[in-house]
């Protein structure tokens, strides 16, 4: 279970003021505000929360308000919570050297997250990939990594 929790104040002569009464949401990018997941005030404090139950649930959500508008409007903040999912990044955002330096790792990305198109592929080299030739019946790989591979029996 995972719990996202945020402050709404306003500053009046430089003292917080809890803002209370206010419709918090947070929504995934494209969704509209009835399928938000609202957040609850604890007591007139300001202080709002949820609970994420499943972790499919989790991910990056934009989160969403009503001061201003009664059908809620996009306050300009984001949140991830639990592992980040593809609703976070952006095409052509991975780079080789946040695989290399460990930015991306499995453990911090939900799982079939990550697609082709958010691979920037002008920045993988071709040192990084291993070549082999391969016909229709089988494939030969070359151990002695020259380059071109050479095809042998």
């Amino acid at each position: 279970m995972f719990k996202y929790g945020i402050s709404y104040y306003t500053v009046e002569n430089g003292e917080r003021k809890p803002e209370s009464g206010v419709d918090v949401r947070l929504l995934r990018p494209g969704a509209d505000w009835q399928t938000g997941i609202p957040l609850i005030e604890t007591g007139d404090t300001g202080y709002y929360e949820c609970f994420i139950e499943d972790e499919k649930d989790c991910g990056f959500y934009e989160i969403w308000d009503n001061p201003n508008d009664t059908n809620g409007s996009f306050s300009g903040k984001y949140c991830t919570i639990g592992k980040l999912d593809a609703r976070g990044l952006q095409n052509r955002c991975i780079y080789g050297n946040h695989i290399e330096d460990g930015a991306v790792t499995a453990s911090k990305i939900a799982q079939h997250s990550i697609t082709a198109n958010h691979l920037d592929n002008s920045t993988f080299n071709l040192t990084k990939l291993q070549h082999e030739i391969q016909n229709e019946y089988r494939g030969v790989g070359d151990i002695t990594q020259s380059s071109p591979a050479r095809l042998r029996d």
